[in-house]
C-alpha cells in the first residue's frame, strides 16, 4: 500500500472526501438493489466503475473507492463485453483515490501496444479543454468540458474540477487532453455544482507506476508511445476505446 503526504487537516479531509467519492457509488448500488427488489430475480448487486490500461500486461488504474472494500473485481471492455476477466488489487493509495489492479486470469494474455500516454507534468490552466471515457451506462459514454478550476474539493491541490458531469459508473474514468495525453482520473461529483466533477492530477501516477516497476520489471518492458496526439477528436476516441474497462464489483 503506498501512503503519501501533502494533505492538511488529513482526517477530516479524507472522511468529508470518503463521503463525496462514496456517493456516486452509493447511488449505484442503491439503483441496483431497487430494480432487484422491484423485479424479483435474484440478480446479485454489483457496483459498477471506471478503470483505464497503463501496462500491456494487464495493470489498470481506477478509484481507490470503487475497490476498497471489495474482493471480487471483473472487468471488461467495449471491444467484447462478453468476456470477462477476474482483477486483482495490486497497490493502493486511499489518500489520492488511487488503486491498481491486475487482470489476474489464466485467459489473459496482453494488451496491445496502449495509444495514450500519461502527462506527469500537465499544467492545469483554467480552460483547458478536457475529455473523458467512462462507464456510467453499460456502453461507453464521452463527456467532454474544461478545466474550471485549479483545486479540487475541499480546495485538495492535488485535483482540479471539471465542467464535465459525471453519474455513477464515472468514478476512475480516464481525463484526457486535446493530445491523447491522461491527465486526471474523475475521483466525485460535485454536488454543489451542477455538471461539474473532480478529478485527481496525473502526476500522481508517477509514484504508482515507479512501484509497479519495482515489483514487476516487466510491466513496462513494451513501452507506450502516444500514436494519436494529431488525429482529431473522434478517432482518438476510437483508438482510446478498447483500453478503457468497465468493472464490476460483486
Amino acid at each position: 500500500t503506498l501512503y503519501f503526504t501533502g494533505w492538511f487537516s488529513y482526517h477530516h479531509q479524507i472522511n468529508t472526501y470518503k463521503q463525496l467519492s462514496n456517493s456516486i457509488t452509493t447511488i449505484s448500488k442503491n439503483q441496483k438493489s431497487l430494480w432487484t427488489t422491484l423485479f424479483n430475480n435474484n440478480e446479485i448487486t454489483y457496483l459498477r466503475g471506471t478503470a483505464f490500461a497503463i501496462s500491456n500486461l494487464g495493470y489498470l488504474v481506477t478509484s481507490y473507492h470503487l475497490v476498497s472494500d471489495n474482493d471480487s473485481v471483473l472487468v471488461t471492455n467495449a471491444t467484447d463485453s462478453s468476456l470477462k476477466f477476474h482483477a486483482k488489487i495490486i497497490l493502493t493509495d486511499p489518500e489520492q483515490d488511487i488503486a491498481v489492479l491486475k487482470i489476474s486470469d489464466s485467459s489473459f494474455s496482453s494488451i496491445s501496444n496502449i495509444p495514450y500516454s500519461i502527462n506527469y507534468n500537465y499544467t492545469t490552466e483554467l480552460g483547458n479543454y478536457v475529455y473523458s471515457l467512462g462507464f456510467s451506462k453499460n456502453s461507453i459514454v464521452f463527456g467532454e468540458g474544461s478545466i474550471s478550476s485549479f483545486t479540487g474539493y475541499n480546495e485538495d491541490t492535488n485535483s482540479f474540477q471539471l465542467s464535465i458531469p459525471t453519474n455513477p459508473g464515472n468514478s476512475g474514468s480516464p481525463v484526457f487532453n486535446q493530445y491523447g495525453e491522461v491527465v486526471g482520473i474523475i475521483c466525485g461529483k460535485n454536488f454543489e455544482k451542477e455538471g461539474s466533477s473532480f478529478a485527481v492530477k496525473s502526476e500522481v501516477l508517477k509514484s504508482i507506476v515507479d512501484s509497479i516497476k519495482s515489483i514487476d520489471e516487466k510491466a513496462f518492458k513494451t513501452k507506450s508511445s502516444n500514436t494519436i496526439k494529431y488525429l482529431p477528436k473522434n478517432k482518438q476516441v476510437s483508438k482510446i476505446t478498447p483500453y478503457i474497462f468497465k468493472i464490476e464489483i460483486y
